[in-house]
């Protein structure tokens, strides 16, 4: 053995785990808070249809930006049917009528 080369000490596989977490590891902590994220997703939207507010009949997820800024607005307080569908983006914009029909039937 060359004098400058020193023996590296051998770890027990539980102590390598705790230095580092491997593929694995991430794989178990993303399904999680993928599982997470779609619980919120799905009570909120709970939580829309008992106050009377289809947000998802009109938008196809409540993920989507529009959707988002949409509920932000009435969280605020927003209640004009026309200010809320004007914050449609990109696809959505074509169902501005839709939105704000749907507004008007369902935001008092």
């Amino acid at each position: 053995m060359h004098p400058a080369a020193a023996p590296v000490p051998a770890r027990r596989p539980a102590e390598h785990r705790l230095d580092r977490p491997g593929p694995a590891d991430y794989t178990r902590t993303r399904t999680r808070l993928t599982q997470e994220r779609t619980r919120c997703f799905q009570r909120l939207e709970k939580l829309l249809e008992s106050a009377l507010v289809k947000v998802s009949s009109v938008a196809s997820k409540l993920t989507t930006l529009s959707a988002q800024d949409m509920i932000k607005a009435m969280i605020a307080g927003q209640r004009d049917p026309q200010v809320l569908a004007s914050l449609a983006r990109t696809a959505m914009r074509a169902k501005r009528e839709e939105l704000a029909e749907a507004a008007r039937r369902h935001v008092r």
